[in-house]
């Protein structure tokens, strides 16, 4: 059993054996130094820690929990939920505070498979449109000012991959498109998979002209490089097949509603990326620009390429 008791006026604690083990401490090693206590709490959770307990102490609460990870030993930190239980003196003040330390950290590998697994594309391993809402939706909460821009991506005449070489032929070439658009982005960029040949793209802290330059850069990533046949297709003549991808951009307005936000970009970068597929494909467009980049030069000799015919 994992218990623990804080005197709350003298800050002196007591820990019970199993949780000085799960810690890494000896048996005997019982009344550890609050300071020391309190830093085996990963430092992430610690500020939710305290903000439970003041909440907790400022409503006379009896008792509060709260799921955070421990620093234990060697190991990595392991999630354990930790329920605390108050008591207070005659006068109504708080005195003691004690209660248990219990090991969640099975239930919070199944919650995470089970987030994976709802938020994330099986095929490409990147987010999915759940996902990325998700992913959007925290970073613009937290941060309503924060400039940022959408990216919505397609890949031009897919369905002839999927005709030519098969499903299991575009399917690996989906696989490897992701890969190489996540080499190309930030960590703290967001990929995802809307579905199809479709890709969505989140960024921020960039302005207009440095998020075209990162179409640019994703766009050329995708045309000046052929993709191999020899996990796309069993015919050993073919050896190659280049792809081109089309890619419309919109900004969200910072300070909009999150929701309203959201729709209006993929609106519009719907509306742009429907441009450049109109203008010619393998280009990208900015929402509100009048006419698309110009259309980069294929190379010449190439008898894979897809480009120049009608799309699915």
């Amino acid at each position: 059993m994992r218990t623990w008791e804080i005197d709350l006026r003298s800050g002196s604690t007591w820990c019970s054996r199993g949780l000085l083990r799960t810690l890494g401490y000896p048996d005997d090693y019982a009344r550890l130094p609050l300071r020391r206590l309190l830093a085996h709490v990963l430092r992430s959770d610690r500020q939710r820690l305290w903000s439970e307990l003041r909440h907790c102490l400022s409503q006379s609460c009896q008792g509060c929990r709260l799921d955070v990870r421990l620093l234990c030993g060697e190991e990595q930190p392991r999630w354990f939920e930790l329920v605390a239980e108050v008591g207070f003196d005659e006068a109504g003040q708080a005195s003691i505070a004690s209660g248990l330390v219990i090991d969640i950290s099975r239930r919070k590998q199944g919650e995470q498979r089970a987030m994976v697994a709802a938020e994330y594309d099986e095929l490409t391993g990147v987010m999915n449109r759940r996902g990325l809402t998700r992913r959007l939706r925290a970073i613009l909460d937290s941060t309503p000012t924060l400039y940022c821009h959408l990216l919505l991506i397609d890949i031009d005449h897919f369905k002839q991959i999927n005709d030519r070489y098969g499903h299991p032929a575009g399917d690996a070439l989906l696989k490897l498109l992701a890969t190489r658009l996540g080499n190309e982005l930030r960590g703290r960029d967001v990929l995802a998979r809307m579905g199809g040949e479709e890709f969505a793209v989140f960024v921020s802290e960039l302005d207009d002209g440095q998020v075209m330059q990162l179409g640019e850069r994703l766009r050329a990533c995708i045309a000046d490089t052929p993709f191999p046949l020899s996990s796309l297709a069993t015919n050993a003549m073919q050896r190659q097949v280049d792809i081109t991808i089309s890619i419309g951009i919109a900004g969200l307005t910072p300070g909009q509603a999150q929701q309203e936000a959201q729709d209006l970009a993929i609106a519009r970068a719907d509306q742009a990326l429907y441009a450049a597929k109109h203008a010619g494909r393998n280009r990208v467009l900015l929402f509100g620009q009048h006419e698309p980049s110009p259309e980069p030069q294929g190379r010449p000799g190439n008898d894979h390429s897809l480009n120049g015919r009608e799309s699915d």
